[in-house]
Order: structure tokens, then sequence, then C-alpha cells
């Protein structure tokens, strides 16, 4: 891959400024890296977010696309988002080089560990779309695991969280019928309501209890009738 940074003249630098491109000029890209998604990498995609994530923790990594600034390579460089279905943020990364140039074809790729693509997600306040369109979406929860170097438990198939968001509705009089993600990586709450004060009743309650909002956001509250 080309070499993305390169050292710059300056005359007068502040501290911070120092620190930044320390930061950046103490990267190296692995010059064996030639694009291609390796087979644990690619495994892990098809197999979905939870192995995603562990694929990461334990070392693979991503290419970020970067938006050309003009071969200004002292800039803080730019990383493209794009509006998900509904409403959000998605942050575009891929495992090989050649999904990415069909996607972005004037953009420049930069691999990226785990860890740091997460956090640049985080600080985007986006979700990470692995190989968009159509790919692998990591909500917030996933990427807090992922940064902090943890494996991810999805919220459909965590038991813990059911029995919480069960007892949660059971207290509104309420049935929980099913927790699921959908393709933009938000987690929807179903549950059964005897009348619809008893649904708003629920839907505040689990709206407002943390546990339920830091595993599952974004979050969807969805009841039906009983």
């Amino acid at each position: 891959m080309n070499r993305l940074w390169q050292r710059c003249e300056t005359s007068t630098m502040e501290p911070s400024q120092r620190e930044k491109l320390s930061r950046r000029l103490a990267w190296r890209p692995d010059r064996s890296d030639d694009g291609s998604a390796s087979t644990k990498l690619a495994a892990a995609v098809e197999e979905g977010p939870s192995q995603l994530v562990c694929a990461l923790v334990e070392g693979e990594r991503l290419l970020i696309p970067i938006v050309p600034r003009n071969g200004k390579e002292c800039e803080t460089p730019l990383f493209p988002t794009f509006p998900l279905a509904d409403g959000g943020a998605g942050l575009a990364a891929f495992t090989r080089l050649s999904a990415l140039q069909t996607v972005f074809p004037s953009h420049r790729p930069i691999p990226f560990t785990g860890r740091r693509v997460a956090l640049l997600a985080i600080s985007q306040d986006a979700r990470l779309v692995v190989d968009p369109p159509g790919g692998v979406v990591l909500p917030p929860s996933a990427l807090l695991a992922l940064a902090a170097g943890s494996r991810w438990l999805p919220p459909a198939i965590d038991e813990s969280l059911r029995v919480r968001v069960s007892e949660l509705c059971k207290q509104q009089e309420c049935e929980l019928i099913s927790i699921a993600t959908n393709t933009v990586g938000a987690t929807e709450i179903r549950f059964r309501a005897p009348n619809q004060p008893r649904a708003v009743a629920a839907c505040q309650v689990l709206g407002k209890d943390e546990t339920t909002v830091a595993r599952c956001a974004p979050l969807r509250l969805i009841p039906t009738n009983a």
C-alpha cells in the first residue's frame, strides 16, 4: 500500500499538534498486507457480528477509506459516513481492498486494528458497517466491547438481558415476545400489552433502564395488542 503519512516541516508547533503528529508518524503499515481478507476474517463476516468482534479482538484488521485531501498529507484525515435506514450514521469498513475500491473508487485505504476502528466509529457517533452495502453492522455496545478488547454477546442471544427485559415487561402487565437485531444494527424489543396505557408505561420503563439501553442501543420498542 502507498505510504499515507510523510514528515512535515514546521517552524513552530503546539504541544497538542506535536503529539498528534507523533501518533501519525508512529503508525507503520504492514508491508505484507496485499489487501485481501484472511480466511479467518472472511469466515467471521459470514458468521455474523459476534464472531467478527472476536476476530478483530484477536488481531484481524479492517480497511478504512480516507477522503482525498488534494495531496495535503499532514492534515487530519476525513472518514466518510453515510445515513442508515433508521436515520443513524454508518462508518464504512472493508475486509478487502477490492470491495473498498468498488464502493469508494477515489478514496485511499488505511488499515485499522479492531480497537482503532471501534474508537473511530465511536468518535464519529456512528455504527460500523463492514463490507457495505449489505454487510455486517456493529452497534455501539459491540464497538465499546471491541475498544476494550472484550468479546461481545449480541442482545438477541443474551439470556441475562432477556430475563431482565421480561421482568420489566411483567411489572407493567406486559409479555416479552422477542429481542432481535435488525439490518442496520438496532435492537428491536417486541412485547404484548393489554392496552395502550400499559404499552406506554412499558416503553417508558424499558427506555429508562440503563442496562437495557446500554446493551441494546440503538433501541426500538415495538408493543403489540394482547
